[in-house]
């Protein structure tokens, strides 16, 4: 299984990205975060 840092480091995100996309945390943009799942 894969870690937050595998795919942040694939995805060319930082870990604390990856964890907010994840989350859906509120400081994440939705237009944003439909970019972000895409990459991931």
């Amino acid at each position: 299984m894969a870690t937050i840092a595998d795919v942040a480091k694939l995805a060319g995100l930082s870990r604390a990205t990856v964890s907010r996309v994840i989350n859906n945390h509120p400081y994440v943009s939705d237009e944003k975060r439909d970019f972000y799942l895409y990459v991931i």
